[in-house]
């Protein structure tokens, strides 16, 4: 099973640091040659000398970033079972698994780590404009428990990949048998914004504004949608104005969430019936993921809430169009 590429984004803001400028030191006054006297020998009030502007300090460079760890080599290991992917996984936090492959790894801060495949796994990875679980894997052999960092999926074989920080290098081993466990608030928090971006595909269609979407970003940070289209700028304002109300119209009616497993061509009919909204080639699987959020299918592979009812927090917060994108901001109010 894979996830929609188009609804993969990886976003990054860069952020500068500045200080306060100096105060301004008080230029020493200049003898002027041959300067003019006034009236009864007293010489004229002399004019003030302007300070020069302070210069701000200069911004310190921004630090190197680390660089990407090498792609892991999954060739010759079977698939990963994931378990989020049936509407019953996608609420389940924990499972026990096999160790099927266990390599060294740099970590966070280039602390030692691992890179562990199991023969499942309750991790979501990041994708889909998802970020990854985080949580621990504890060995029943052992004892040993290391925090898993980061996931990663492998589409060519279909192997979820878990980075986790280490004390010692022989704390796992192929074969041993491990305890999965997911960090439940972060996968809370990570489930809501997506569901919220999902929310705001109905919010389009119910405000009448049913262009094909093209990307979602759900991170925590500033969450978006992007859809194909455009949307003249008299109607900016009124647009954000009608889809904050919808939004807050499907919190209220508390629509069920639905996930299913179904064949691409039934899949594929079904969700571009009215319009060309998704591009169902790049699946190379039988089957495809839908999930339905507030009555608004559509391809993904992500973690969702059971209802749009726990997602009175979020709200569309703003519109940005340029070179036919309409991209939809959204975010908790509170924030």
């Amino acid at each position: 099973m894979e996830e929609l590429a188009v609804l993969t984004d990886f976003f990054c803001v860069a952020g500068s640091q500045g200080g306060a400028a100096p105060a301004p030191v008080p230029a020493p006054a200049a003898k002027a040659a041959n300067a003019p006297t006034a009236k009864n020998g007293k010489a004229p009030p002399a004019k003030a000398a302007k300070a020069p502007a302070a210069k701000a300090p200069a911004a310190k460079a921004p630090a190197a970033k680390a660089p990407a760890p090498a792609a892991f080599d999954a060739a010759g290991l079977p698939a990963t079972e994931r378990v989020y992917l049936t509407y019953e996984g996608n609420f389940q936090l924990s499972c026990a698994a096999t160790v099927l492959a266990c390599r060294a790894a740099p970590g966070a801060g280039g602390a030692p780590a691992v890179d562990l495949v199991f023969d499942v796994s309750v991790f979501h990875p990041q994708g889909g404009g998802q970020p990854s679980d985080v949580g621990v894997v504890r060995s029943a052999a052992n004892g040993c428990e290391a925090a898993v960092e980061r996931v990663s999926f492998d589409f060519a074989t279909g192997v979820v990949v878990h980075r986790a920080a280490v004390d010692v290098a022989d704390a796992f081993a192929v074969g041993d048998a491990v305890e999965l466990a997911v960090d439940a608030a972060a996968r809370e928090a990570f489930s809501r914004c997506h569901t919220a971006g999902h929310m705001v595909d109905s919010a389009m269609v119910r405000a009448g504004y049913a262009l094909p979407p093209t990307k979602g970003y759900h991170f925590l940070d500033a969450p978006y949608v992007e859809y194909k289209g455009d949307v003249p700028a008299a109607e900016r304002d009124a647009l954000v104005s009608r889809l904050k109300a919808e939004f807050a119209g499907l919190v209220d009616e508390d629509i069920a969430t639905t996930i299913e497993m179904m064949e691409k061509a039934r899949a594929e009919a079904r969700l571009n019936k009215v319009q060309q909204n998704f591009d169902f080639s790049v699946f190379k699987d039988p089957t495809v993921r839908v999930v339905g959020v507030a009555g608004f299918q559509c391809p993904c592979g992500g973690t969702h809430v059971k209802s749009t009812g726990s997602l009175r927090d979020y709200t569309v917060v703003g519109i940005k169009v340029k070179k036919g994108v309409v991209r939809i901001k959204y975010d908790r109010a509170n924030k």
